[in-house]
């Protein structure tokens, strides 16, 4: 169940408790993870718009990711669009960043 749902109508299957429940028997997911606990073969790309922006891989899987790590927008003027989930962990919610979380392979 869904501990953070826009309307409330607690619908919602998401593991991370960061969802928008859209009233019509479906949700929408966030879990952005962007935690650098999580993420390994960390490869720095460039900087955008303010952001440090990098290419990895969560731990146990294959595909490869470019965006943020979350723990580089604490204090910074893009620390709004964190979130931390129940265990601890940090997501990022990236229609608050001038960029897009992309899969790259």
């Amino acid at each position: 169940n869904c501990n953070y749902c826009t309307c409330n109508c607690n619908y919602c299957t998401c593991n991370c408790n960061y969802c928008t429940c859209n009233c019509n028997y479906t949700c929408t997911c966030n879990c952005n993870y962007s935690d650098i606990r999580l993420k390994e073969n960390i490869k720095f790309l460039y900087k955008r718009r303010g952001l440090k922006i990098y290419e990895w891989s969560y731990i146990d899987s294959e595909k490869v990711y470019e965006g943020v790590i979350a723990q580089d927008l604490i204090g910074t003027k893009f620390s709004k669009a964190l979130i931390v989930d129940k265990n601890g962990y940090f997501m990022v919610d990236y229609s608050l960043l001038p960029i897009n979380l992309k899969v790259i392979k």
